[in-house]
């Protein structure tokens, strides 16, 4: 991969953007009836798998947001979703503490001084489509994504998760930004927590973008507003799940996440809240999510992506 040795970040050596082989179809088995295996179980996995997601993602979507939008009985919905494409294993630690991924529903596992509140953002880094469907089953939040230029855009669930299946966004593709008072304080109004994905787009996981917003967050209106900040870290193993270049589409992806036919580890920690009184409260942020994602921080930016997509597809 010398080819693209510009886009490895020079102080750590990281290529943040470099896709991981897939560990469903490993070339490592040196048995052919070993690999056949692979191959069928693979079917049947995505098979079993389509056939329950298919008529119960109508259900969840025709029936269950509508009807019990409002309640914590969607995020059990969005939860039973997360089951079955194949995240079974989780680590979920709120402020040193081990959380349930059942219990976690709004922060009623942990003290209210410990977790999220409605008005208080989350920012974390970005990996995945599945980085939402989390946030939104364990928080139900409200979220927000800067683009290329830096300008925060407010987005649903279904928007963010195709965000991740593409190259960023720019200022003139989508018109519109929000500033983060204001964006703290619809969530207040609508009792939401409010989850920002700092970096604009997706990595490999390996390590942390520099963070591409221009608005800085005001540590002033914040305590006045009585809003807090928590730096928090989305983790897979294997860690092929995640999406640092767009798959071929949508459908190839779902087909790849539901063809493998073992579990993936969810690791999901949340730090606790940042002090007001930090100059730079967003770098403080993201070094807090390196600490806590055990993951190194690289000069590297969303701006940086987009040339090496173009570089990748050239001399693939």
């Amino acid at each position: 991969m010398e080819k693209f040795s510009q886009w490895r970040d020079k102080g750590t050596g990281i290529a943040p953007f470099l896709p991981h082989p897939s560990s469903t179809f490993s070339s490592s088995e040196s048995f052919v009836l070993l690999k056949i295996l692979n191959v069928l179980l693979a079917v049947v996995s995505c098979v079993l798998k389509l056939v329950v997601l298919i008529p119960y993602t109508l259900i969840h979507i025709t029936f269950i947001v509508p009807v019990f939008g409002q309640t914590k009985f969607r995020q059990v919905s969005l939860k039973v979703i997360l089951l079955v494409v194949g995240l079974w294993f989780w680590n979920i630690v709120v402020d040193g503490t081990r959380v349930s991924f059942w219990r976690l529903t709004n922060g009623l596992a942990v003290q209210k001084k410990q977790s999220p509140r409605h008005g208080d953002i989350i920012l974390s880094n970005f990996v995945s489509p599945i980085d939402p469907l989390i946030y939104s089953a364990l928080f139900d939040p409200i979220f927000a994504v800067p683009d290329s230029d830096g300008y925060i855009k407010v987005m649903s669930l279904f928007k963010v998760s195709l965000l991740a299946m593409k190259l960023p966004e720019t200022s003139l593709d989508k018109p519109g930004s929000i500033s983060f008072i204001d964006l703290q304080r619809l969530a207040t109004k609508s009792h939401k927590v409010i989850v920002l994905f700092c970096e604009g787009t997706t990595t490999n996981g390996r390590a942390m973008l520099s963070p591409n917003i221009k608005d800085n967050l005001s540590t002033r209106e914040l305590a006045i507003a009585g809003a807090r900040v928590f730096p928090a870290s989305v983790k897979y193993l294997p860690q092929d799940i995640t999406t640092p270049l767009p798959p071929r589409s949508s459908i190839h992806y779902i087909l790849r996440i539901t063809s493998r036919w073992k579990a993936w580890n969810v690791r999901l920690h949340m730090g606790p809240a940042m002090s007001t009184d930090i100059e730079d409260l967003i770098t403080a942020c993201t070094d807090g999510i390196c600490r806590l994602g055990r993951i190194k921080k690289v000069e590297l930016n969303v701006k940086c992506k987009s040339d090496f997509a173009k570089a990748w597809k050239k001399n693939r």
